[in-house]
């Protein structure tokens, strides 16, 4: 594998025909994942688009912006030819229609302070990113331009996951420090406090099966399931 030598994979994602509508049929995937930084060198894109075969993956691209900053990228959201990578402490995104033939850095100055942990989208008309102190914002030109969607009226803590219902794109949660859950029903315009299984112990780890029908994983390694949100 085509994998340098002493890294980590900080996340990885994959476009599918059931979280993706362009990519569809399954043969199309696009698996992506992003690494830690190699000293010296930066953090690495990292493509297979062979359905994951372990000596299909593609020689690592580098980040190259993000080379000597110490930083390392926090998430990645692949949508076929469309990837979005963020940096918490970089302060901003990475952005490539082209499967990183291309990729493009954006910051916004409020990123500085309140970096990027995370990010999801259905296709490229809208995308949501989760911030520290409870920062939201949303794009709607494919991560060229950004506006804030909450400036920590729903929470002040950290949020570190976001997902969007996929049944009903107007619903979206996200989860964060100290077992935070906040939900928008408006596409990303009011976002609402929840009442959380695990208040106090931060929350890692989201997974939104359908709008009422959620799965979160705390840092004392315990998995809650609802119904009914």
């Amino acid at each position: 594998m085509p994998f340098h030598t002493s890294i980590h994979l900080v996340d990885v994602d994959v476009c599918r025909p059931d979280t993706c509508p362009g990519c569809d049929p399954q043969e199309e995937c696009v698996l992506a994942a992003v690494s830690n930084k190699v000293t010296g060198v930066g953090s690495f894109l990292y493509l297979n688009k062979h359905k994951g075969d372990l000596d299909m993956w593609m020689t690592g691209i580098t980040l190259t912006n993000w080379t000597n900053d110490g930083e390392e990228p926090t998430s990645i959201l692949c949508l076929g030819d469309f990837i979005l990578i963020t940096n918490n402490a970089a302060g901003g995104v990475y952005y490539t229609d082209d499967l990183g033939a291309t990729l493009v850095e954006h910051t916004e100055t409020d990123w500085a302070t309140n970096g990027p942990n995370s990010s999801d989208g259905i296709d490229q008309s809208f995308l949501v990113t989760v911030h520290d102190a409870g920062h939201i914002w949303g794009s709607y030109d494919a991560a060229r331009t950004w506006e804030l969607l909450d400036d920590a009226h729903a929470t002040a803590q950290n949020l570190r996951k976001v997902m969007i219902a996929r049944d009903n794109p107007q619903v979206i949660y996200a989860v964060g420090e100290d077992g935070v859950i906040v939900k928008t029903e408006s596409g990303g315009r009011n976002w609402f406090l929840q009442t959380s299984p695990c208040a106090g112990d931060a929350i890692h780890a989201l997974w939104v099966k359908d709008q009422f029908h959620v799965l979160v994983c705390n840092d004392d390694g315990e998995v809650w399931e609802t119904s009914e949100v």
